[in-house]
């Protein structure tokens, strides 16, 4: 039995299917980058690069899903931050769920990480 993934829902089991799909995902290091230890998501993602997996015939986001797949329930009124930064990223350990105030000031952050690490260049 599958609870609504939707952003901001507790989410606590998925389809065993789906489940074995992420395990085998993570294990296989054909999906995992050297350098940055990220596993991409080598399947449908949106505009902005966040994968997404169909989970009882709609779409979810596929980090939610790894979260919940390796880390364990996801409760209600968390978001899952990439550490990586790394929309397609779908590796356990970059993943941490975390309230959406924090998730925006991470964000914010690492953008000014970013163009200050574009000016030095």
């Amino acid at each position: 039995m599958a609870l609504k993934l939707h952003e901001g829902h507790a989410m606590h089991d998925v389809p065993t299917e789906v489940a074995a799909r992420f395990h085998r995902l993570v294990n296989d290091r054909r999906f995992r980058s050297r350098r940055t230890g990220c596993i991409v998501w080598k399947g449908c993602t949106d505009r902005k690069g966040y994968g997404q997996v169909k989970v009882d015939g709609v779409a979810r986001w596929t980090h939610r899903v790894a979260y919940v797949v390796h880390v364990g329930p996801l409760q209600a009124g968390l978001q899952i931050d990439h550490l990586c930064g790394n929309p397609s990223c779908v590796n356990p350990a970059h993943l941490e769920a975390v309230t959406p105030q924090e998730n925006r000031r991470r964000q914010t952050e690492r953008a000014r990480s970013n163009e200050q690490a574009a000016l030095d260049s």
